[in-house]
């Protein structure tokens, strides 16, 4: 029998801990001395990618825990299953008087077009929105010190091909052009302005890398790579 009547209440007690537990699998712990592994959708007729490796975690200064959060997964009540990009992947380090979280939205693509782009566009605001609701659940106050954190977002775009066309209006492409062209000289050249819950002007930066490796189906990047400012 559920008590809705205890000192923390059923949200702050019982939900939290559903969600980590590994029956539901909707939230995974990865220990700092394993690898993240995430899974896209199944292989079709075309070399889809489909599979991300990353590796050294435990390379990454002060960083106290990862979470993976498996958007995809059908849970009635709370999924979004075809709007979703793959995983959210939560990065939250300690530094002498804070915190920092970054949260790492993570959509894999066999190949990119301009229509892509746009439904990218709206995978990235839908998981923002998803995520500031779980954010009330995932309680970072128990690390002590009532240290303040500070949160970022930041979306990455894996690759294999790119069959986009020039266009001026669309910001993610003026993104992707940057990264092809090696041409970005500050943060706004990769940030995304997003209509979330929270913002009309919400932000996200926005990393693509193209997998240019003869292995067209999975892709290895270490955390320190990802993470790294492409400035």
């Amino acid at each position: 029998m559920i008590n809705h009547q205890t000192e923390d209440g059923l949200l702050k007690s019982l939900f939290p801990v559903a969600l980590r537990s590994e029956g539901l699998g909707f939230i995974e712990q990865v220990p700092l001395n394993q690898h993240i592994q995430i899974k896209g959708g199944t292989l079709e007729r075309a070399p889809k990618l489909n599979a991300l490796k990353i590796e050294g975690l435990d390379e990454i200064q002060n960083l106290r825990e990862v979470l993976v959060v498996h958007l995809e997964q059908d849970i009635e009540g709370i999924s979004t299953k075809h709007r979703t990009p793959e995983v959210a992947i939560l990065l939250l380090q300690e530094f002498e008087s804070t915190f920092r979280l970054q949260i790492w939205l993570i959509e894999l693509k066999t190949s990119i077009t301009n229509r892509s782009l746009d439904s990218i566009e709206a995978k990235f605001r839908c998981a923002m929105n998803r995520m500031y609701m779980l954010l009330n659940f995932l309680d970072y106050t128990d690390y002590g010190d009532h240290k303040n954190i500070y949160m970022t977002f930041k979306g990455l775009v894996l690759y294999n091909n790119d069959h986009t066309k020039t266009e001026d209006d669309r910001i993610l492409y003026q993104i992707l052009k940057h990264y092809r062209e090696g041409t970005i000289t500050h943060k706004r050249d990769v940030t995304l302005r997003c209509d979330t819950l929270l913002s009309e002007n919400d932000k996200i930066q926005v990393k693509f890398i193209q997998n240019t490796t003869t292995n067209l189906h999975n892709f290895v990047l270490s955390l320190k790579e990802l993470m790294r400012n492409p400035l």
